[in-house]
């Protein structure tokens, strides 16, 4: 009824992956080109106490993120002091950005730009509603990017329409995987936004999956991703480069450029082509 885009994903990537195969191509050469040799990653700050959310910053600088996904959208103000700690640590060299994820009515977010005006970031998603969005972005002086509300095609081309946004997030499983997150993402570069291309989570395969998408999107329109399969505890996939110093290359072998770990999958629910029952 609603598409099932979240089960056709999987599906979508294997195809592109057998594609890529066929070709003798990496993924990135396939969906357009490879623009540069890695990728910037964020790590997000969870909301929690100003002392816990700056020592989960430093962890995260630490180990070599220059870029920060700064968790907000409870009481403005708060998140005004939590948003201070962290800049404070990370200095100018680091990007940051505010994620709401829609949590924040109009009022709330014009609350929080008020009481950070002195602070360079990025604000994500304020509102849940796309309508209170456009409040927000009237009076916004800070960049500003729309995830939830980037649904499919038909929002993606009223964003611009609007200019709702500078920039979006595309979401694999939002879109059914590669074949409409490319086309997403090519009109929002045709646009003029900068794009975010990750997914809601996974391990090394939908990892090589954003890498590969994320270089062949043009330098000058990416802005950064994130490592899911450094979130996880299990592997599903070998061949997928380390991520140094915060960044993220893509495999340069044929589709994925990954092998997948089968047993860590167990028994298929259904086999299609020869030999199938």
């Amino acid at each position: 009824m609603f598409g099932q885009m979240d089960a056709k994903t999987p599906i979508d990537i294997a195809l592109w992956d057998l594609f890529g195969q066929a070709c003798g191509l990496p993924l990135a050469e396939c969906l357009g080109g490879r623009d540069g040799d890695d990728v910037a990653l964020y790590r997000s700050v969870s909301q929690d106490t100003p002392d816990v959310m700056l020592a989960t910053a430093k962890r995260h600088l630490d180990a070599g993120y220059r870029r920060l996904q700064v968790k907000v959208g409870e009481d403005p103000l708060l998140d005004a002091e939590r948003l201070e700690r962290v800049a404070s640590l990370a200095g100018p060299d680091v990007v940051l950005y505010c994620d709401a994820n829609g949590a924040w009515s109009s009022h709330d977010a014009l609350r929080f730009l008020d009481a950070t005006r002195s602070i360079d970031y990025v604000l994500e998603q304020p509102c849940a509603r796309y309508q209170e969005n456009l409040i927000v972005r009237r009076a916004c002086s800070k960049p500003m990017v729309l995830d939830e509300s980037c649904d499919s095609l038909d929002a993606l081309i009223r964003i611009r329409n609007d200019g709702a946004a500078d920039g979006v997030t595309i979401k694999m499983s939002r879109f059914g995987g590669i074949t409409r997150s490319r086309l997403a993402r090519d009109l929002a570069v045709d646009a003029g936004l900068k794009v975010t291309v990750e997914c809601i989570g996974g391990a090394q395969i939908i990892s090589a999956a954003i890498a590969h998408m994320c270089l062949s999107t043009p330098q000058v329109m990416r802005t950064h991703t994130v490592d899911f399969h450094n979130w996880m505890s299990v592997a599903n996939a070998e061949g997928f480069p380390e991520v140094v110093d915060g960044r993220m290359a893509a495999p340069r072998t044929p589709g994925l450029g990954v092998r997948a770990l089968q047993e860590t999958f167990g028994e298929p629910l259904f086999v299609i082509g020869e030999g199938a029952s």
